[in-house]
């Protein structure tokens, strides 16, 4: 269990990506994805807003279809753009509201 004031970190691919969208399209078919569920930023955001988390900073990777990347690709803040996403949120005090 996180403790009032810890944070958390999740890394996945956002499902309105070109790669999530590639992954959700073609999941029956791959034994990793099969069972996947795929979540948008917002999605995962709001989720975490009810479990009383905040201080939401997202950073996002992989700008391009996999097959073309041939070097690491750039972290920038946000998301939107990039396929992969991570995520920190700060576990909120219970007397705090969100």
């Amino acid at each position: 269990m996180l403790k009032p004031g810890g944070f958390l970190i999740l890394g996945f691919i956002d499902r309105d990506s070109f790669i999530g969208q590639k992954y959700s399209k073609d999941k029956l078919q791959n034994v990793f994805y099969r069972d996947a569920t795929f979540y948008s930023p917002g999605e995962v955001k709001q989720y975490l807003q009810q479990a009383n988390f905040s201080h939401f900073e997202f950073r996002q990777t992989l700008f391009n279809p996999l097959e073309n990347i041939k070097a690491v690709e750039p972290v920038k803040e946000g998301y939107g753009e990039g396929s992969f996403v991570v995520l920190r949120a700060q576990k909120l005090e219970n007397n705090e509201l969100n």
